[in-house]
């Protein structure tokens, strides 16, 4: 796989083959250390190694997967590839510095759960459509309250998962 030579985190971390090995170890199930939320494709992964440079990596498998690039549309940066910081570094902090993409963390409410993500300058891929994108988690904020019933909404962004 040839990863674009302008990839870059946004803290300006050159994105590698060695962020695409650490996507696997992370979610292969080797390292139990790891919460990984599924370990699909990745177990069928035998190797990642670096190709003829650094922005190229050769990746193994055992037999076949036809759907081998949806495993590596997302990798942790170098600092998140840790199981600790892979599991947790992210709970109550949004590290935008350690992301990727035509979208960054505007503004974040940890306790709501509300997160605003704007466009990206840094972004060194397609611009974006939108000029932000808003996620609003109603669920854990108290229930609507009306005289005959009480009303609750269960919405989740997608960003968000369950302990």
């Amino acid at each position: 796989m040839t990863i674009n030579p302008k990839a870059v985190f946004n803290n300006g971390t050159p994105i590698d083959w060695t962020a695409i090995r650490a996507t696997w170890k992370a979610n292969n199930g080797s390292d139990k250390g790891f919460a990984a939320s599924s370990t699909d494709g990745y177990h069928q992964i035998t190797s990642v190694e670096k190709g003829a440079n650094a922005k190229q990596d050769v990746i193994t498998f055992k037999g076949v997967d036809a759907s081998w690039s949806s495993l590596f549309t997302t990798f942790p940066h170098p600092k998140a590839a840790t199981a600790g910081n892979f599991n947790k570094a992210y709970v109550k902090k949004a590290h935008p510095e350690w992301g990727a993409g035509p979208y960054t963390v505007g503004s974040w409410d940890d306790h709501l759960g509300n997160i605003t993500f704007v466009r990206n300058p840094k972004w060194w891929g397609k611009k974006g459509k939108l000029d932000k994108r808003v996620y609003v988690n109603l669920e854990s904020t108290a229930a609507v309250k009306t005289p005959s019933r009480t009303a609750s909404w269960t919405t989740r962004p997608p960003w968000t998962r369950r302990a």
